[in-house]
């Protein structure tokens, strides 16, 4: 259930966009990417993808609330009932937790960061927000952290060159950024020439 009613991306990251829900006498049903996936976004009702949402607090929580109380999932319920919410601690998250602890509760939250200082300050404000409202914080993740990769996992390019029916520039490189696939070439230099290098670990 993706409630980042003016900022949507749960249909882009699971490859549903352009999708559209179904109303009917019982509700919505949402989009199903797979048999055991389905996802309800406010994405789904816009007329195009670029089309803005300027609403004000009381109709987005008025949206969450339709969308907790009359998305037709399963006639079976769910197994798992995952909620993305936009960065801070906004109406969308305030909305959300009190419908939900009206109902049961919540599981618990896993906090989504990246490395820098903006978005970790953003994030602890997201941890408080948790501690206030009796949240569990289940786990943290961390995009763009440090890539940890071996050699002879990785992948090469080189730029193309004129050879490579490119156009060149003065130093014989294309000029267009231009790259060229070339891992198998590059890995089986360093399997002759230095073998102990294809079991190092490259850190990015």
């Amino acid at each position: 259930l993706d409630v980042d009613i003016c900022g949507p991306s749960a249909a882009r990251m699971v490859g549903a966009t352009g999708q559209t829900i179904h109303a009917s006498g019982t509700g919505w049903t949402p989009v199903y990417v797979t048999p055991n996936l389905a996802v309800m976004s406010v994405s789904f009702l816009l007329p195009d993808a670029d089309a803005a949402v300027v609403w004000r607090g009381p109709r987005k929580n008025g949206m969450i609330k339709q969308f907790l109380t009359e998305t037709v999932w399963d006639d079976d319920g769910l197994d798992y009932l995952i909620i993305d919410t936009p960065p801070g601690t906004s109406d969308e998250h305030i909305s959300t937790v009190q419908y939900l602890q009206a109902v049961g509760g919540v599981s618990g939250a896993v906090v989504v960061t990246t490395p820098e200082e903006v978005s970790m300050s953003d994030v602890r404000k997201e941890l408080n927000f948790c501690v206030k409202t009796k949240v569990k914080v289940v786990g943290v993740v961390e995009n763009m952290a440090q890539y940890r990769s071996s050699v002879s996992s990785l992948g090469f390019r080189r730029p193309a060159t004129a050879a490579d029916g490119a156009n060149g520039s003065a130093n014989g490189n294309s000029g267009d950024g231009t790259t060229v696939e070339c891992t198998e070439e590059v890995l089986e230099m360093l399997r002759e020439k230095c073998p102990e290098v294809l079991d190092m670990i490259a850190t990015a």
